[in-house]
């Protein structure tokens, strides 16, 4: 967690405290998301540029299977926290891909169980 509770910080269920994780790269990093129950799900990606450097990130989601492009996103000055929302089905790769000026950076993925 960010020092003094910042409240960009994603909350951990029933604890009374957050945390600060992320999955980062110094270009661009995937994130396989395997989909078996033939239903679309409601797919939120959570970003923050914690220390306010002026991040500018690509997210991109493919089909695993054909290299299909579903959607992609482009997405800048998010040092509050900003959430990108999809529906996905299937096998997808998430690509995250830095634009500028530190590195690629995911804070939270978080699927409904099903719609």
């Amino acid at each position: 967690m960010q020092p003094g509770g910042d409240p960009r910080a994603l909350p951990v269920p029933g604890a009374g405290s957050s945390i600060a994780a992320a999955w980062d790269a110094p270009t661009s990093f995937t994130v396989d998301v395997y989909l078996t129950d033939g239903r679309a799900h409601d797919l939120e990606l959570y970003l923050v540029d914690w220390d306010s450097a002026g991040r500018s990130e690509r997210v991109q989601i493919s089909d695993a299977s054909s290299g299909a492009v579903l959607s992609t996103q482009s997405v800048s000055s998010f040092q509050p926290g900003v959430y990108l929302d999809d529906k996905v089905s299937g096998n997808i790769v998430i690509t995250i891909t830095d634009r500028g000026p530190l590195n690629a950076a995911l804070r939270g993925l978080f699927l409904d169980a099903a719609s």
